[in-house]
C-alpha cells in the first residue's frame, strides 16, 4: 500500500512535510547518526517479577529477570550475565547474586533473614553494559516486615513516614515550572507543566496565580495529579513573571517563571487517542528574519527513527496529524531542528496501546475451598489472533493477607516501557496502565512534560562526541589476577592452572609481559572451592598469586525520607496489613532478644555451641532464637566431606537416615511422618536439596525434634526441622588462602544455584491436621507457552479462605510484553 504523505496546514498556504525518505542532507545526516549511536549502544533494560509486593521477615524474595534490548524489547543476548542485589535503608548491599542469563531470563531468590531490620529495602539488578548508563538499573523500592504503627491523624497528610513524623516535618517545596517544547516564546500562547515536590521527593498538591511584574494576575492553577497541573500563558515582550504558590497547609511563597526568548519557535503536541497532532509555530521576530529558511521535525523512539520531515517557513504557523499506528508503545521524543540542523525544541510523548501480547487465565472450577488442587490454563496470542511461544512467570498469593496497592505496583510495562526512560521517582507508576480513561491519559502526559527524557543528547551525537563504553558485555565469568616474584617483579609467560575438584573444572593460561593473566568461560557455581597454581617459566614455584576481586558499581544514595514514606493514596488495608506485620515482627524479635540473652548466661544442655563465640549465629533463622534447640552441630565438624547427609550421619540426635533425607524419631514413633524440613539462613528448602549444600560453607545446623522448639513453625516443620546457618564473609579477605608459594585456594563468586519454590500436596483436604497459613501461595518462573500459545500449571491451596490473586507476566522472542490479573475466592 502506498504510503499516505501528510500536509501541514498553514494559515495562508500548505506545504508538505516529507518522510525520511527525504532528500535532505541534514536529515539523512541526522538518522544516519542516530542509528549510527543506536547501534554502538544498544539500550539494554530488565525487570524483576517478584512474587509478592511486599514481605516479611523470614519471607523469601523470589523473582524472575527478563532482561530486553533495543527499541522492540527482545530478550537480549548481548550480555550473559545479571547482577541482583538486596540493599538495605543505609545504602549497603546486604546479598548479592550473579545470575547466568538464557536468552535474557534468569530466576533467583534472596532469603530475608529474621536478623534483619524492618523498613524500606531496595532491590537493584544490572548487567555490566548497563554500568555505561546506570539510568537502566532496575533500582525499585520494596518494603520488608512491615510499616511502623502511625497516628490515625497522620493518614490524611502527603505522606506517611515510617518513623511516625508527620509529614508537616517536611516544609521545603519545590516548584518547577516547564514550558512545553523547552521554551517560553514572546507573543506565543504556550502550555506550561508544574511539579510540586517535598523534601523527601513525594509530591505536593498546590494552586497559585501567575502575575507580571505589574501585579496583574495572568493565569491561575490547581494541581490535578501527583504534584502536577499546567496552564495557558501568552508572554509578552518586556514583561517577566511569576507564580505565588499556597501549599495545602496554608503557607505561601513565589517562584520566578523561566524567562521568555525575544525570537524563537514553540513545539505544541496533542496527544489524542488515536492520533498526534503537532503545532509548530515561530514567533513574528524569529519569522521576519528567516523567512523560507528550513526546518526539520524528526521523532525517535530507542534510537530508531520512526518518523522525519523537512519544510519552508512560508508562514509562522503549521500543524499536522499523525497516526499513532506508526509508532511503538512507550516515549516517542519529538524534536524540531533549525536550517542549520541546531535542535531547537523537544517534546516526548507516551504512545499508549493495547499490550501485543494477550494473556488469558481461566480456572477449571468456579469456586475453591482450602486446601484444593487449583489448575490454571493460560492462552497467549498477539494481536493477530496467533497463539505465541512467550516465557511467564507467576505468582499466587492470598490477597486477604497480603494486600496490594495497584497504582504502586512495578510491573513488566512500567519497567520496561516508562521508569527506565525518565529521570527521577515516579509515584504510583501503574497508575496510568491500569486505568484507560481520559484522566490517566492526560496525567500521564503531564509527566512527560515535567519528568524529562534521559536517553541521549542530540548535540553530543550530531558532533559526534560520543564516548566508547567503559563497560563491554560479559557473556561468561572470569577470573583475573597477577604473578608476580617474592620481591614484586611480574613474572612473565608464567604458566597458570586454575582447578576445581569437585565441579570437575580445569584450565590453564600464561601470564602476559606484566605478569597479568586472565581465565575466560569459568562457570562455576557461587562459593566454589578454586585452586591456582603458577609457575615461572622455568618451573620455579617461588611465586606470589594475587587474585583481583570484581569491582561492583558504588550504590548511590536514596532520599531517606523518600525511601521511608508511604503514599497517602496507599489503600487503607495495605497499611494495615502492614502495621500488622511490622508488630508481629517486632514481637517476635523482642522474644528472640530475650531467649538468645538466657542462652548466653544461663543455658549449659548445649555443649557443642556457644554463642558469645559466634559472629555467624546472628544469621540464624531459628525462630526460638539463635541457639535454642535440640542440638547445634558445628560446621567445623564437617571435615573431608563429600555430600553433607553423609556426613551427618550418626552425628544428630534423634535423627536417622533413609535415602539421603533426615527423620526425626520422635515424631517418626508417633504418626510416621514424613522426612524433616529443611531450612536453610531461615527460607524453607526441599529436602532433597540437603546435598547441594556444599558442606564446607555449613556454619551450624539447629536441629528441633521437640514440640516446645517446633511449635512455632507449625505446618511449615510438623517432623521436625534442620536449620541450616550458612557462613557469611566479611570481605576479600576471606575468600582468599594462602598455604604455600605457588598455590593458592580462592572461593570463587560463581553463578547462584536457582532453588526450587516449595509448594505442599495434600492428597485430601483432610489428610493434614497441622494449620497451613502460607501467604505465598505459589510461584513458577518457568512457563513456556506452546506453538498453540497455551500453558497450563496447578497448585494447592492454603489452609486459609480469602481472596487469591493470581498475577502473570511475560515476554515473546519478538519483544511482546503481557501481564494479567486474576482472582477468585477461596471460601
Amino acid at each position: 500500500m502506498k504510503k499516505r504523505i501528510p500536509l501541514f496546514i498553514f494559515s495562508i498556504l500548505i506545504t508538505t512535510l516529507t518522510y525520511a525518505q527525504t532528500d535532505s542532507l541534514i536529515l539523512k545526516h541526522h538518522i544516519d547518526a542516530l542509528e549510527q549511536y543506536a547501534e554502538n549502544n544498544p539500550a539494554e533494560k530488565v525487570h524483576l517479577h517478584l512474587n509478592s509486593p511486599w514481605y516479611g521477615l523470614g519471607d523469601t524474595i523470589w523473582f524472575k529477570a527478563y532482561t530486553v534490548i533495543g527499541n522492540h524489547h527482545q530478550p537480549s543476548t548481548l550480555s550473559g550475565i545479571l547482577y541482583a542485589e538486596l540493599i538495605n535503608g543505609g545504602d549497603t548491599v546486604v546479598q548479592r547474586l550473579i545470575l547466568p542469563l538464557h536468552l535474557g531470563m534468569a530466576n533467583g531468590d534472596f532469603v530475608v533473614p529474621y536478623t534483619y531490620k524492618s523498613g524500606t529495602y531496595r532491590l537493584r539488578a544490572y548487567t555490566n553494559w548497563m554500568r555505561n548508563d546506570s539510568a537502566y538499573y532496575y533500582d525499585e523500592l520494596i518494603n520488608i516486615g512491615g510499616l511502623a504503627a502511625f497516628p490515625t491523624a497522620v493518614k490524611a497528610q502527603t505522606i506517611l513516614p515510617l518513623n511516625n513524623s508527620a509529614s508537616s516535618n517536611i516544609t521545603d517545596i519545590d516548584v518547577q515550572f516547564f514550558p512545553e517544547g523547552g521554551y517560553l516564546v514572546n507573543g506565543l500562547r504556550s502550555k506550561v507543566a508544574f511539579k510540586a515536590i517535598n523534601s523527601a521527593g513525594i509530591s505536593e498538591n498546590i494552586q497559585g496565580s501567575v502575575t507580571d511584574q505589574d501585579g496583574n494576575e495572568i493565569a491561575s492553577f490547581t494541581s490535578q495529579h501527583a504534584g502536577m497541573g499546567q496552564f495557558a500563558l501568552l508572554p509578552e515582550p518586556g514583561k517577566q513573571y511569576k507564580a505565588k504558590i499556597t501549599t495545602t497547609n496554608g503557607s505561601t511563597f513565589t517562584v520566578n517563571l523561566p524567562q521568555a526568548q525575544d525570537s524563537g519557535f514553540t513545539l505544541t503536541i496533542n496527544n489524542a487517542a488515536d492520533s498526534i497532532y503537532v503545532k509548530v509555530a515561530a514567533n513574528q521576530t524569529y519569522f521576519n528574519s528567516n523567512q523560507n529558511a528550513p526546518f526539520y521535525l524528526l521523532a525517535q523512539a530507542g534510537g530508531k527513527c520512526y518518523y522525519s520531515g523537512s519544510g519552508k517557513l512560508l508562514n509562522p504557523v503549521f500543524t499536522t496529524v499523525l497516526d499513532k499506528a506508526r509508532f511503538p508503545s512507550g516515549i516517542v521524543q519529538f524534536t524540531l531542528f533549525s536550517q542549520t540542523g541546531e535542535p531547537l525544541n523537544e517534546r516526548v510523548v507516551f504512545i499508549k496501546k493495547a499490550a501485543e501480547l494477550s494473556l488469558a487465565l481461566s480456572t477449571h472450577m468456579q469456586s475453591y475451598e482450602p486446601r484444593d488442587s487449583v489448575s490454571i490454563s493460560l492462552e497467549a496470542k498477539k494481536a493477530d489472533i496467533k497463539g505465541v511461544v512467550g516465557s511467564f512467570s507467576v505468582s499466587v498469593t492470598d490477597e486477604t493477607d497480603i494486600p496490594v496497592d495497584e497504582q504502586a505496583e512495578y510491573t513488566i510495562f512500567t519497567d520496561l516501557l516508562l521508569t527506565q526512560e525518565l529521570k527521577g521517582h515516579i509515584e504510583n507508576p501503574n497508575y496510568y496502565f491500569i486505568n484507560n480513561n481520559d484522566q490517566a491519559r492526560t496525567d500521564l502526559d503531564l509527566l512527560m512534560l515535567t519528568q524529562g527524557y534521559h536517553r541521549f543528547e542530540w548535540k553530543k551525537i550530531l558532533a559526534g562526541k560520543i564516548e566508547e563504553p567503559i563497560f563491554k558485555p560479559e557473556t561468561s565469568l572470569s577470573l583475573l589476577g597477577i604473578v608476580k616474584t617474592q620481591s614484586n617483579k611480574p613474572v612473565p609467560n608464567g604458566m597458570v592452572r586454575l582447578t576445581s575438584i569437585k565441579d570437575f573444572f580445569s584450565a590453564d593460561t600464561l601470564t602476559d609481559a606484566s605478569g597479568n593473566f586472565t581465565f575466560k568461560n569459568v562457570n562455576l557455581p557461587d562459593s566454589t572451592k578454586a585452586i591456582i597454581n603458577a609457575r615461572k617459566i622455568n618451573g620455579g614455584r617461588n611465586v606470589k598469586i594475587i587474585i583481583r576481586e570484581t569491582q561492583y558499581p558504588s550504590v548511590n544514595k536514596r532520599n531517606k525520607q523518600t525511601a521511608n514514606a508511604v503514599s497517602a493514596t496507599t489503600p487503607e488495608s495495605v497499611l494495615a496489613a502492614m502495621k500488622k506485620t511490622y508488630t508481629e515482627e517486632q514481637q517476635r524479635g523482642l522474644k528472640n532478644v530475650i531467649q538468645l540473652k538466657q542462652v548466653e548466661v544461663k543455658s549449659k544442655k548445649n555443649e557443642f555451641f556457644d554463642p558469645t563465640l559466634s559472629d555467624n549465629m546472628k544469621f540464624s533463622g531459628n525462630l526460638n532464637g539463635p541457639g535454642n534447640a535440640d542440638q547445634v552441630f558445628l560446621g567445623s565438624k564437617l571435615i573431608g566431606c563429600a555430600k553433607l547427609s553423609e556426613c551427618l550421619q550418626g552425628r544428630l540426635f534423634s535423627v536417622i537416615w533413609r535415602n539421603g533425607l533426615p527423620y526425626s524419631l520422635h515424631t517418626t514413633r508417633l504418626r510416621g511422618g514424613g522426612p524433616m524440613a529443611i531450612m536453610i539462613d531461615g527460607a524453607q528448602a526441599s529436602p532433597n536439596d540437603l546435598d547441594d549444600i556444599n558442606p564446607d560453607d555449613v556454619y551450624a545446623i539447629e536441629v528441633l525434634t521437640s514440640i516446645s522448639y517446633l511449635s512455632i513453625y507449625g505446618s511449615s516443620a510438623p517432623n521436625g526441622a534442620l536449620l541450616i546457618t550458612l557462613k557469611h564473609g566479611a570481605g576479600a579477605a576471606d575468600n582468599v588462602h594462602y598455604p604455600v608459594d605457588g598455590l593458592v585456594t580462592y572461593k570463587f563468586k560463581g553463578y547462584y544455584k536457582e532453588r526450587e519454590f516449595y509448594s505442599p500436596r495434600y492428597e485430601s483436604k483432610n489428610t493434614s491436621t497441622v494449620a497451613d497459613i502460607r501467604k505465598a501461595i505459589y510461584w513458577n518462573p518457568n512457563i513456556i507457552t506452546d506453538a498453540n500459545g497455551k500453558a497450563s500449571f496447578g497448585y494447592f491451596n492454603a489452609g486459609s479462605k480469602g481472596t487469591y490473586r493470581v498475577v502473570i507476566e511475560g515476554i515473546d522472542g519478538e519483544g511482546n510484553l503481557g501481564r494479567q490479573v486474576l482472582r477468585y475466592e477461596v471460601k
